[in-house]
């Protein structure tokens, strides 16, 4: 009754096959799902707005540092 035959294992493998590809198709799709929603994004992360130092004409990143890395003025 609950011997191992050779059909019974190749039907539980069969049956692992398929739900392993299609766990891997739902994983596909969600992934180019996600890619595409994150390309728009990074597309807006991808600009970072720079301020010019009034005495020396440098531009830099407000976010990581308020003063100047060239002359050491702030703005």
């Amino acid at each position: 009754m609950f011997g191992f035959s050779f059909p019974k294992i190749i039907l539980l493998v069969f049956i692992i096959f398929v739900v392993w590809q299609v766990f891997r198709i739902f994983e596909k799709k969600n992934k180019l799902k996600n890619n595409l929603s994150s390309s728009d994004e990074r597309e807006n992360d991808s600009y970072e707005s720079l301020v010019e130092c009034k005495n020396c004409g440098n531009f830099y990143s407000l976010h990581e540092r308020k003063i100047c890395p060239v002359c050491g003025e702030k703005n």
